[in-house]
């Protein structure tokens, strides 16, 4: 049991990773746009969603990555090339017109679903793809920005999740759910100027987390075994109004703990650099 555990979790850590260490075949042909230009002053308050460029239905990045991977079966690192993409319709999630924000690699699609409403931006699902299998978790009540950020204030939110997936791995097959409660905090802390193979830009620099806690209940030879998850993702990111992300360094933890075997974890670093959108 424990080996399966453990392959699990970094089965399920890695196929969500927005990377690839080779060029995907699915990525539209690189578009090398100028820079737009920005105010060399922030405005006053900021939308995330806008800011981020997850509100324009149809937009595109391009970028290089440098990533770590650390988990129980051992280090792994390298650079490669990703896309971000925003769907052109909106889908129905949770009652909410939701955008869909994908990321493609070879064999991966990791997308996350964002709205807006009258009291700010919410991140209300995420789901994978992969030849491992399925993963897909709703949130709810998870709001992680107000309609406007300050630069300089922090703005912190909770709200529960669920979900369920399947997996198969090893000639292994499970099936399960995971539920629990999330934490979101923002914070934009100020102003940068970022170069980047896509250019040179003035840009914003802000950093969101959200941490998500609760139970992981995995079907498996016709028994089920509860096992306490965790989650934490951080993002620190440098953007522009009218371009989105330019440049940014993701962190991201798993941790399970297995009872009568104690915790397992597994962690990533990445780093994206901008070379082309529309």
């Amino acid at each position: 049991m424990p080996s399966f555990i453990e392959s699990l979790e970094s089965r399920l850590f890695l196929s969500a990773s927005p990377l690839t260490t080779t060029a995907p075949h699915n990525l539209a042909p690189a578009i090398h746009a100028k820079p737009l230009a920005a105010p060399k002053q922030a405005p006053a308050t900021i939308n995330l969603a806008n800011l981020l460029g997850y509100s324009r239905r149809g937009a595109s990045w391009n970028y290089n990555t440098t990533y770590k991977l650390t988990s129980s079966e051992g280090t792994d690192s390298g650079s490669g090339t990703g896309q971000v993409s925003v769907a052109r319709r909106t889908t129905q999630i949770d009652g909410h017109a939701s955008n869909l924000v994908t990321v493609s690699a070879a064999d991966t699609t990791l997308s996350t679903a964002w709205f807006s409403d009258a009291t700010g931006t919410n991140v209300n699902a995420i789901a994978t793809n992969t030849d491992l299998g399925k993963i897909n978790l709703t949130l709810h009540d998870t709001r992680i920005a107000p309609k406007s950020l300050t630069i300089g204030k922090s703005y912190s939110d909770n709200g529960t999740f669920d979900g369920k997936f399947t997996v198969s791995t090893n000639g292994i097959n499970a099936t399960g759910t995971l539920s629990g409660n999330t934490t979101a905090t923002t914070k934009l802390i100020g102003t940068e100027q970022i170069t980047v193979p896509a250019g040179t830009f003035n840009a914003i620099k802000g950093t969101y987390t959200i941490k998500m806690t609760g139970t992981l209940r995995i079907r498996y030879q016709g028994k089920t075994i509860s096992v306490k998850f965790s989650a934490t993702v951080n993002q620190t990111f440098f953007a522009v109004q009218g371009t989105g992300i330019v440049k940014g360094t993701t962190s991201a933890t798993i941790k399970i703990t297995v009872p009568s075997w104690g915790p397992e974890s597994a962690s990533a670093t990445i780093a994206t650099a901008l070379t082309s959108f529309k």
